[in-house]
């Protein structure tokens, strides 16, 4: 033996596999798992009852898709999660009047009863 067998953890036999993985699946975004999980993340916040947790999911669910639909009808200057300002939407930019600053954006203050430092 060359190498003792504590050598050969996972990383040291991963690049083994990795050249025909990436051949045989072609690139990563075609079988990428990770916006399948973020949507099983969201289901599982959404159970509520542990006994029944198909059930309570799919409660959960339809409740969610009823009161997006529903809020289509509501007045447009009613605040709901269809027409909410994005989260990193600073007021948009202020127009230049030639000067070169990096101050020249606008941006919204926050709230007063916003908790700082968490």
């Amino acid at each position: 033996m060359i190498f003792p067998p504590s050598f050969f953890d996972s990383m040291e036999h991963l690049p083994i596999h990795l050249p025909f993985e990436a051949k045989a699946g072609g690139p990563v975004q075609y079988r990428w798992m990770y916006p399948f999980e973020r949507y099983l993340f969201n289901l599982k916040k959404k159970v509520k009852n542990k006994a029944h947790v198909e059930a309570s999911i799919c409660e959960a669910y339809i409740v969610e898709e009823i009161s997006t639909f529903i809020s289509y009808y509501f007045e447009p200057h009613l605040r709901m999660r269809i027409n909410r300002v994005p989260r990193h939407d600073d007021g948009g930019e202020v127009p230049s009047s030639g000067n070169l600053s990096i101050f020249s954006n606008t941006g919204r203050p926050t709230p007063k009863n916003a908790v700082r430092g968490r």
